[in-house]
């Protein structure tokens, strides 16, 4: 993942379940530079059919932390709402 002004934040994560075009369950990971887990989340998003829109739902439960996984948590919120803003961005140059 990367910030904005260009910081990257090095996350790992794996899927467990892709029902399309209902749900995507994802698990994302940060480890420290020694494989250690910092934090653990599993991320549900739910996609819903209104007419000529979807409405996107986004779940995210934290599985595990560590005290260094505090940073990160407390980011998390901000992070993702600025990837869905760039997603929100993208799609609107592909429909234009």
């Amino acid at each position: 993942m990367q910030a904005p002004e260009g910081t990257k934040y090095p996350v790992g994560g794996m899927f467990l379940e892709i029902k399309e075009p209902e749900r995507l369950v994802f698990i994302t990971h940060k480890e420290d530079d020694y494989g250690n887990s910092q934090l653990e989340i599993e991320n549900t998003v739910s996609f819903i059919e209104m007419g000529e829109k979807t409405k996107m739902i986004f779940k995210a439960v934290v599985l595990k932390t560590s005290p260094e996984g505090t940073e990160a948590y407390k980011g998390m919120s901000t992070g993702w709402s600025q990837s869905l803003d760039r997603l929100e961005e993208s799609l609107h140059q592909y429909s234009s």
